[in-house]
């Protein structure tokens, strides 16, 4: 009988020093949570700001097509001249309303005036980070024997999400 005790108490130890691997267990598995809970948080809390690159891309896209297709500027009517141009550039005027801003120019002649902003927020982006990001560009297109230059200037105010602070 006497036997009988001291076993049990040395079992009972063994299960002790079992248990306390449960403690390291946990242990690592908190150091874990808290690396992936403060890895996405470092993340997605980061501000996202794609203006810049969007009037890039639109200012790009309205380049090409003004080299590829066929537009009729010498038409006097600026809503025909836009729905002409939005349809071959195949541009969606309700995106370019509400996020964007797009001008064509020949010289002082302003062919196409589309979106929210003008030149004067372009101008001001430096200053205010709030303002839209501009892009300007210029091409030359040939008709006949002459060789005419569009000053394309695109804006983009589309914020992708603000940081919350």
């Amino acid at each position: 009988m006497h036997d009988m005790k001291v076993g049990t108490f040395y079992r009972r130890k063994g299960q002790i020093g079992n248990m306390t691997m449960i403690i390291a267990f946990v242990f690592l598995l908190m150091i874990i949570g808290t690396g992936i809970y403060l890895g996405t948080m470092i993340f997605f809390s980061s501000d996202y700001d794609f203006r810049e690159i969007d009037a890039k891309i639109l200012n790009k896209n309205i380049r090409t097509c003004i080299k590829e297709q066929d537009i009729n500027w010498s038409n006097n009517d600026k809503r025909a001249l836009s729905k002409e141009f939005l349809s071959k550039c195949r541009i969606n005027l309700n995106i370019i309303d509400n996020s964007f801003f797009v001008q064509i120019k020949n010289g002082d002649v302003e062919f196409i005036n589309l979106g929210r902003g003008d030149e004067v927020q372009c101008g001001l982006s430096e200053k205010n980070i709030k303002y839209m990001r501009c892009f300007n560009s210029t091409i030359y297109k040939n008709y006949g024997d002459e060789r005419f230059p569009f000053f394309i200037q695109t804006g983009s105010n589309q914020n992708s999400r603000e940081k919350i602070t």
